[in-house]
Protein backbone atom coordinates (compact mmCIF):
# COMPACT_ATOMS: atom_id res chain seq x y z
CA UNK A 1 0.00 0.00 0.00
CA UNK A 2 1.09 3.50 -0.79
CA UNK A 3 1.08 6.72 1.54
CA UNK A 4 1.78 10.10 0.72
CA UNK A 5 1.90 13.39 2.22
CA UNK A 6 2.92 16.43 0.96
CA UNK A 7 3.55 20.83 2.09
CA UNK A 8 3.41 23.86 0.32
CA UNK A 9 6.66 22.59 -2.15
CA UNK A 10 6.67 19.03 -2.21
CA UNK A 11 4.89 15.58 -2.16
CA UNK A 12 6.05 12.17 -1.22
CA UNK A 13 4.38 8.83 -2.07
CA UNK A 14 6.40 5.61 0.43
CA UNK A 15 5.26 2.20 -0.45
CA UNK A 16 4.86 -0.45 2.55
CA UNK A 17 6.54 -2.93 0.66
CA UNK A 18 10.61 -2.02 1.67
CA UNK A 19 9.02 1.25 3.64
CA UNK A 20 10.10 2.45 -0.60
CA UNK A 21 10.09 6.27 -1.25
CA UNK A 22 8.66 5.99 -4.78
CA UNK A 23 8.12 9.55 -5.41
CA UNK A 24 9.61 13.18 -4.42
CA UNK A 25 7.96 15.44 -6.49
CA UNK A 26 7.54 19.33 -6.92
CA UNK A 27 5.14 21.47 -8.68
CA UNK A 28 4.54 18.51 -10.98
CA UNK A 29 8.46 17.52 -11.63
CA UNK A 30 9.48 14.30 -10.71
CA UNK A 31 12.97 13.84 -9.16
CA UNK A 32 12.86 9.94 -8.86
CA UNK A 33 13.66 7.35 -11.09
CA UNK A 34 10.12 5.70 -12.53
CA UNK A 35 11.17 2.06 -11.44
CA UNK A 36 11.14 1.11 -15.13
CA UNK A 37 11.70 -2.68 -15.37
CA UNK A 38 13.22 -2.28 -18.97
CA UNK A 39 16.37 -0.67 -17.05
CA UNK A 40 15.75 -1.10 -13.51
CA UNK A 41 12.10 -1.72 -11.80
CA UNK A 42 13.19 0.08 -8.10
CA UNK A 43 13.36 3.41 -6.99
CA UNK A 44 14.59 3.58 -3.25
CA UNK A 45 15.43 0.69 -2.17
CA UNK A 46 16.31 -0.07 2.04
CA UNK A 47 19.31 -2.16 2.30
CA UNK A 48 19.29 -4.32 5.02
CA UNK A 49 20.97 -6.46 7.06
CA UNK A 50 23.53 -6.61 4.34
CA UNK A 51 24.39 -4.37 2.07
CA UNK A 52 26.44 -5.43 -1.71
CA UNK A 53 26.57 -9.20 -1.75
CA UNK A 54 27.92 -11.91 0.28
CA UNK A 55 30.52 -14.67 -1.39
CA UNK A 56 28.81 -17.25 -2.55
CA UNK A 57 25.45 -15.23 -1.46
CA UNK A 58 26.49 -16.67 2.14
CA UNK A 59 27.92 -16.42 5.47
CA UNK A 60 28.77 -18.37 8.68
CA UNK A 61 27.54 -17.49 11.89
CA UNK A 62 27.74 -19.59 15.63
CA UNK A 63 28.92 -22.46 13.32
CA UNK A 64 26.35 -22.48 11.26
CA UNK A 65 25.96 -21.06 7.09
CA UNK A 66 23.20 -18.83 5.87
CA UNK A 67 22.18 -17.79 3.33
CA UNK A 68 21.22 -13.89 2.23
CA UNK A 69 20.53 -12.30 -1.52
CA UNK A 70 22.45 -9.44 -2.22
CA UNK A 71 21.61 -6.21 -0.53
CA UNK A 72 19.17 -8.61 2.29
CA UNK A 73 15.71 -8.93 2.27
CA UNK A 74 14.04 -5.93 4.09
CA UNK A 75 13.01 -4.40 0.24
CA UNK A 76 11.23 -7.24 -0.20
CA UNK A 77 9.31 -7.05 3.18
CA UNK A 78 5.98 -5.50 3.88
CA UNK A 79 6.63 -2.93 6.38
CA UNK A 80 3.91 -1.51 9.16
CA UNK A 81 2.42 1.56 8.83
CA UNK A 82 3.47 3.03 12.66
CA UNK A 83 2.77 6.82 12.44
CA UNK A 84 0.79 8.92 9.49
CA UNK A 85 1.51 12.74 10.39
CA UNK A 86 0.86 15.62 8.85
CA UNK A 87 5.05 16.12 7.80
CA UNK A 88 6.02 12.20 8.86
CA UNK A 89 5.83 9.08 7.92
CA UNK A 90 7.24 5.99 9.64
CA UNK A 91 7.33 2.28 8.96
CA UNK A 92 8.34 -0.75 11.41
CA UNK A 93 10.21 -4.16 9.81
CA UNK A 94 10.17 -6.75 12.84
CA UNK A 95 11.74 -10.22 12.85
CA UNK A 96 9.61 -13.04 12.03
CA UNK A 97 10.16 -16.57 11.58
CA UNK A 98 10.61 -15.94 7.95
CA UNK A 99 13.80 -13.79 8.36
CA UNK A 100 14.92 -16.14 11.18
CA UNK A 101 15.92 -19.21 8.50
CA UNK A 102 17.98 -16.93 6.78
CA UNK A 103 19.28 -14.19 9.48
CA UNK A 104 19.11 -15.83 13.15
CA UNK A 105 18.76 -12.24 15.14
CA UNK A 106 15.93 -10.58 16.82
CA UNK A 107 15.70 -6.78 15.24
CA UNK A 108 13.39 -3.93 14.65
CA UNK A 109 13.80 -1.79 11.85
CA UNK A 110 12.12 1.64 11.93
CA UNK A 111 11.83 3.96 8.74
CA UNK A 112 10.61 7.64 8.55
CA UNK A 113 10.12 10.23 6.22
CA UNK A 114 10.23 13.79 7.41
CA UNK A 115 9.30 16.85 5.13
CA UNK A 116 10.96 19.65 5.88
CA UNK A 117 10.03 22.94 3.44
CA UNK A 118 11.98 21.85 0.22
CA UNK A 119 13.53 18.64 1.63
CA UNK A 120 12.72 14.81 3.38
CA UNK A 121 14.56 13.71 5.93
CA UNK A 122 14.64 9.63 5.80
CA UNK A 123 15.82 8.57 9.46
CA UNK A 124 16.45 4.71 10.28
CA UNK A 125 16.70 3.06 12.90
CA UNK A 126 17.55 -0.43 14.09
CA UNK A 127 17.39 -2.23 17.74
CA UNK A 128 18.01 -5.47 19.06
CA UNK A 129 15.71 -7.14 20.00
CA UNK A 130 17.63 -9.99 20.47
CA UNK A 131 19.42 -11.18 24.08
CA UNK A 132 22.35 -11.68 21.68
CA UNK A 133 24.89 -9.17 19.89
CA UNK A 134 23.25 -8.03 16.65
CA UNK A 135 25.45 -8.16 13.55
CA UNK A 136 24.00 -5.85 10.64
CA UNK A 137 24.79 -3.80 7.83
CA UNK A 138 22.35 -1.06 6.14
CA UNK A 139 22.23 1.30 2.86
CA UNK A 140 20.48 3.39 1.35
CA UNK A 141 19.93 3.24 -2.59
CA UNK A 142 18.06 6.11 -3.95
CA UNK A 143 17.82 6.61 -7.93
CA UNK A 144 17.00 9.96 -9.60
CA UNK A 145 15.81 10.98 -12.91
CA UNK A 146 18.22 12.36 -15.31
CA UNK A 147 16.66 14.29 -18.28
CA UNK A 148 18.03 12.53 -21.30
CA UNK A 149 17.20 14.09 -24.96
CA UNK A 150 18.71 15.12 -28.33
CA UNK A 151 19.70 18.31 -26.30
CA UNK A 152 20.65 17.05 -22.85
CA UNK A 153 22.94 13.91 -22.83
CA UNK A 154 24.87 12.33 -19.44
CA UNK A 155 28.10 15.03 -20.02
CA UNK A 156 26.03 17.51 -18.91
CA UNK A 157 25.11 16.38 -15.43
CA UNK A 158 27.80 15.82 -12.38
CA UNK A 159 27.95 15.72 -9.11
CA UNK A 160 29.83 17.81 -6.78
CA UNK A 161 30.80 17.78 -3.29
CA UNK A 162 31.55 20.13 -0.64
CA UNK A 163 35.20 19.52 0.16
CA UNK A 164 38.10 18.81 -2.50
CA UNK A 165 38.75 15.36 -2.39
CA UNK A 166 40.87 12.74 -3.81
CA UNK A 167 39.42 9.69 -3.54
CA UNK A 168 39.94 6.03 -5.47
CA UNK A 169 37.16 4.00 -6.23
CA UNK A 170 37.21 0.39 -5.04
CA UNK A 171 37.18 -1.70 -7.84
CA UNK A 172 34.65 -4.97 -8.14
CA UNK A 173 35.61 -8.16 -8.99
CA UNK A 174 31.90 -9.48 -9.84
CA UNK A 175 29.84 -8.26 -7.01
CA UNK A 176 32.55 -8.38 -4.68
CA UNK A 177 34.81 -6.35 -3.87
CA UNK A 178 38.29 -6.86 -5.72
CA UNK A 179 41.28 -6.24 -4.45
CA UNK A 180 42.12 -2.97 -6.76
CA UNK A 181 41.69 0.50 -6.34
CA UNK A 182 41.88 3.39 -9.51
CA UNK A 183 41.96 6.84 -8.92
CA UNK A 184 38.62 8.18 -9.69
CA UNK A 185 37.87 11.44 -7.99
CA UNK A 186 40.22 14.47 -7.82
CA UNK A 187 38.33 18.14 -6.87
CA UNK A 188 34.98 19.05 -5.47
CA UNK A 189 33.30 17.69 -9.30
CA UNK A 190 33.11 14.21 -10.42
CA UNK A 191 31.83 14.71 -14.11
CA UNK A 192 29.57 12.25 -15.32
CA UNK A 193 29.41 10.61 -19.20
CA UNK A 194 28.38 7.77 -21.04
CA UNK A 195 30.18 4.79 -20.28
CA UNK A 196 30.98 5.93 -16.84
CA UNK A 197 29.48 2.72 -14.99
CA UNK A 198 30.60 0.75 -18.03
CA UNK A 199 32.85 -1.12 -15.22
CA UNK A 200 29.63 -1.04 -12.45
CA UNK A 201 29.45 1.16 -9.31
CA UNK A 202 31.67 3.74 -8.32
CA UNK A 203 32.28 2.71 -4.49
CA UNK A 204 34.04 5.14 -2.52
CA UNK A 205 35.49 4.31 0.86
CA UNK A 206 37.58 7.93 1.90
CA UNK A 207 35.33 10.41 0.59
CA UNK A 208 35.29 13.21 3.13
CA UNK A 209 32.58 15.66 2.31
CA UNK A 210 29.05 14.46 4.16
CA UNK A 211 26.90 15.72 1.41
CA UNK A 212 26.84 15.66 -2.98
CA UNK A 213 24.85 17.60 -5.29
CA UNK A 214 23.39 16.11 -8.34
CA UNK A 215 22.99 19.08 -11.21
CA UNK A 216 23.12 19.43 -14.96
CA UNK A 217 24.54 22.11 -16.70
CA UNK A 218 20.99 23.20 -19.11
CA UNK A 219 18.91 23.01 -16.29
CA UNK A 220 18.19 24.63 -13.26
CA UNK A 221 16.79 21.71 -11.42
CA UNK A 222 19.06 19.82 -8.81
CA UNK A 223 19.39 18.16 -5.60
CA UNK A 224 21.69 18.03 -2.53
CA UNK A 225 21.83 14.23 -0.57
CA UNK A 226 23.33 14.85 2.49
CA UNK A 227 24.97 11.67 4.52
CA UNK A 228 26.38 12.54 7.98
CA UNK A 229 28.40 9.52 9.34
CA UNK A 230 28.17 6.76 6.38
CA UNK A 231 31.63 5.79 6.07
CA UNK A 232 31.04 4.66 2.22
CA UNK A 233 29.27 5.78 -0.99
CA UNK A 234 28.26 4.58 -4.16
CA UNK A 235 27.53 5.60 -7.26
CA UNK A 236 25.35 3.21 -10.15
CA UNK A 237 23.47 2.81 -12.81
CA UNK A 238 22.76 0.73 -15.70
CA UNK A 239 25.31 2.08 -18.87
CA UNK A 240 22.77 4.63 -20.67
CA UNK A 241 19.64 4.79 -18.41
CA UNK A 242 18.00 8.11 -17.28
CA UNK A 243 18.61 7.62 -13.72
CA UNK A 244 21.62 8.26 -11.25
CA UNK A 245 21.62 6.26 -7.73
CA UNK A 246 23.57 8.12 -5.06
CA UNK A 247 24.01 5.29 -1.84
CA UNK A 248 25.16 6.38 1.36
CA UNK A 249 26.40 3.36 2.84
CA UNK A 250 26.59 1.61 6.49
CA UNK A 251 28.33 -1.59 5.08
CA UNK A 252 29.73 -2.95 2.14
CA UNK A 253 29.98 -5.97 -0.36
CA UNK A 254 32.30 -9.00 0.73
CA UNK A 255 35.63 -8.61 -0.31
CA UNK A 256 36.83 -11.52 -2.57
CA UNK A 257 39.43 -12.21 -0.08
CA UNK A 258 36.60 -12.77 2.98
CA UNK A 259 36.55 -15.14 6.00
CA UNK A 260 32.98 -15.64 5.32
CA UNK A 261 32.10 -15.49 9.08
CA UNK A 262 29.68 -12.37 9.83
CA UNK A 263 31.65 -11.13 12.69
CA UNK A 264 34.71 -10.55 10.41
CA UNK A 265 32.67 -9.05 7.47
CA UNK A 266 34.23 -6.14 6.57
CA UNK A 267 31.83 -2.64 7.84
CA UNK A 268 29.67 -4.90 9.46
CA UNK A 269 27.61 -3.19 12.77
CA UNK A 270 27.20 -4.54 15.83
CA UNK A 271 24.46 -3.73 18.58
CA UNK A 272 24.49 -4.74 21.95
CA UNK A 273 21.12 -5.94 23.62
CA UNK A 274 18.37 -3.09 23.27
CA UNK A 275 20.70 -0.76 21.92
CA UNK A 276 19.34 1.55 19.15
CA UNK A 277 21.82 2.99 15.94
CA UNK A 278 20.38 5.73 14.03
CA UNK A 279 21.37 7.29 10.62
CA UNK A 280 19.69 9.97 8.56
CA UNK A 281 19.91 11.10 5.28
CA UNK A 282 18.12 13.75 3.64
CA UNK A 283 17.21 14.91 -0.11
CA UNK A 284 17.02 18.68 -0.41
CA UNK A 285 14.67 20.29 -4.05
CA UNK A 286 16.79 23.39 -5.10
Amino acid sequence: MKYSINNSQIQIIVDTLGAELVSLSKEGYEYMWSADARFWGRTSPVLFPIVGALKDNSYSYGGQSYQLPQHGFARDREFKLIAQEENRLSFLLCDDAKTRENYPFGFELSISYILDASSVTIEYKVKNSDNKTLYFSLGTHPAFALELNDTIGMQEYSLVFTQKEDAQRLLLDGALIGLQKEPCLQGKELQLYNGIFDKNALVFDSIVSNEVKLQCKKSTKSITVSYPNFPYIAFWSVPNAPYICIEPWEGIADSVDTTGKLEEKRGIKTLEVNEEFVREMKIAIH
